[in-house]
C-alpha cells in the first residue's frame, strides 16, 4: 500500500540523504536510481567506512563498534540485531514483526519494527542494515560475531577428513570453540512479550 512504501522511502532517505531524486531518475532526470537492495553494503563501499562490529550472543549479550560499546533503548533492538546475526540472512518484514510483536496486527507490528530499526541506527550508525521494502538484513562481511565462529569450528571438525586420531587440526578447532564459548545464547535476556522469539531463542 501506499502508506509503507512512504514509510520506506522514509527510512531510505534518512540513511542516504543526498538521495534526493525524483521518479524519473536521479535529481536532474537524468540516470535512473537503483532500487535500496543492500543499502549497508552499497554505504560502507559508497563511504569508505572500515569500522568492525562485534556482537557477543554466547553469554549475555555485548555489541561494540570499533570497541565503543553500543546500547539501545529498546531490548527489542538487541533481539532483532542477535536473530539477524544467528540466522545469518535477511528477512522479510512481515515475518519480523510477527517475531517480535506476536499480539499486533500487521500495519502495528510494520510501525513498531520501523521505530526499532531507528533504534538500530541510532546505536549503530549508518550503513550497518541491509534494507529493502520487503525485508531487513545486516551487512555481516563488517561483523565479528562469537557465535558464528563458534559454528564455524564446530562444522570444520565435522566436515573433516581426519587423517590422523586424535587429529591435532580438529584439536585446535576445538580448542578455539572452547574459548568463545561464554555461556548460553543470549543469557539472561529475554523479551517478556514475544513468545516466539524466546521460543526461538531456546532452541539455539
Amino acid at each position: 500500500t501506499a502508506g509503507p512504501s512512504r514509510d520506506i522511502d522514509s527510512e531510505v532517505h534518512a540513511i542516504h540523504p543526498q538521495d534526493d531524486r525524483g521518479a524519473s531518475g536521479n535529481r536532474y532526470g537524468s540516470r535512473p536510481t537503483p532500487p535500496p537492495v543492500a543499502l549497508g553494503a552499497r554505504l560502507r563501499y559508497e563511504w569508505g567506512m572500515t569500522e568492525r562490529l562485534t556482537i557477543t550472543l554466547l553469554g549475555a549479550p555485548e555489541i561494540s563498534v570499533d570497541g565503543r560499546d553500543v546500547g539501545f533503548d529498546t531490548r527489542k533492538a538487541v533481539a532483532l540485531l542477535a536473530y539477524l546475526v544467528a540466522t545469518e540472512r535477511a528477512h522479510r518484514r512481515d515475518a519480523l514483526g510477527a517475531l517480535l510483536w506476536p499480539e499486533y496486527d500487521v500495519l502495528r507490528a510494520r510501525a513498531a519494527l520501523r521505530r526499532t530499526l531507528s533504534s538500530l541506527r541510532k546505536g549503530l550508525g549508518d550503513g550497518w542494515l541491509d534494507i529493502d521494502r520487503a525485508s531487513v538484513g545486516l551487512d555481516l562481511d563488517p561483523v565479528d560475531a562469537d557465535v558464528t565462529a563458534f559454528r564455524s569450528s564446530l562444522r570444520a571438525v565435522d566436515v573433516h577428513d581426519h587423517a590422523s586420531t586424535p587429529c591435532p587440526e580438529c584439536s585446535e578447532r576445538l580448542r578455539r570453540a572452547a574459548e568463545i564459548y561464554r555461556g548460553d545464547f543470549l543469557s539472561g535476556f529475554a523479551l517478556r512479550d514475544s513468545p516466539p522469539f524466546d521460543d526461538w531463542q531456546s532452541f539455539e
